[in-house]
């Protein structure tokens, strides 16, 4: 059920807490916040988010579930309980001498999650990547080989966050909890993987020398715990990683442009997909 306010400046009466690209956090009373979504996000995009987290929390995951849906002075938003702490970015950036343990939780907390049980009732991965290789902005021949190559993949039944990165896991003391489940669904750990590297390495975010050295710091040492932790061999990562970085061009940022291109190109010529 979704609660409705009318009432005029509801939304100024709040406290701010944070934005991201898509909506406006603030504080209610208690121990809630409401996450406001900007008009031009899709339904299916909220619900989305709703749905997974629900998921999430029932699959014995470090999920943050909404308890109700809102309509503020039209727009529609979710609430959730308020979760302690700091998001990694923060905790890394107060307490920099802990950035290898806090990369290595966050390693092993992805880890769990794709340990979770195989579950349903979401979209597929592979839909996904098959929507965005094919309205991205790769050659027509590099479309046509991806798109090939992503039917003989695996297609996986386990719940994916999408998103996972050090802006969406908030840490308070040992304790973690993953937010923003709008990107989720169902497939193969080895491709939320290959999309956790990218976003570590190339995600929105500061591109000065130092800032890039440490992001891709990060991203070796996340990916030797994940490896180290699950078993997985790291052949699985990089069957995907072309056909993620391809999708992934069709809303990314232009962040680290150079460095990208130079990923993408190695990742191509890896799977066999180079022109």
């Amino acid at each position: 059920m979704t609660d409705v306010f009318h009432s005029r400046g509801e939304r100024d009466s709040l406290r701010f807490v944070t934005r991201g690209a898509s909506s406006h956090v603030y504080a209610l009373s208690g121990d809630e916040v409401v996450k406001l979504f900007r008009p031009g996000v899709s339904d299916e995009m909220i619900e989305r988010e709703a749905q997974a987290s629900r998921r999430a929390a029932e699959l014995g995951m470090a999920a943050v579930a909404p308890v109700r849906a809102v309509i503020m002075e039209g727009a529609r938003g979710l609430v959730y309980p308020r979760v302690k702490g700091a998001t990694l970015l923060m905790a890394m950036r107060r307490q920099p001498w802990r950035s290898g343990a806090i990369i290595d939780a966050m390693a092993r907390l992805q880890v769990r999650m794709h340990e979770a049980p195989a579950t349903g009732g979401l979209r597929r991965l592979k839909d996904v990547l098959r929507t965005d290789i094919v309205h991205g902005p790769a050659s027509k021949a590099v479309k046509d080989a991806a798109l090939a190559r992503l039917e003989t993949m695996p297609d996986g039944c386990q719940l994916l966050h999408g998103d996972f990165h050090i802006e969406n896991i908030m840490m308070d003391g040992r304790d973690l909890k993953v937010i923003d489940w709008s990107k989720a669904a169902l497939g193969d750990p080895a491709a939320d993987m290959a999309r956790t590297e990218m976003l570590m390495r190339f995600g929105d975010g500061p591109e000065d020398p130092l800032t890039a050295l440490s992001r891709d710091w990060a991203a070796r040492r996340w990916r030797a715990t994940y490896l180290r932790e699950s078993g997985m061999d790291g052949r699985q990562v990089g069957s995907w990683r072309a056909l993620v970085a391809i999708a992934w061009l069709r809303a990314r940022k232009p962040v680290r442009q150079r460095a990208f291109h130079a990923y993408l190109d190695g990742a191509l010529r890896e799977a066999g997909l180079a022109g």
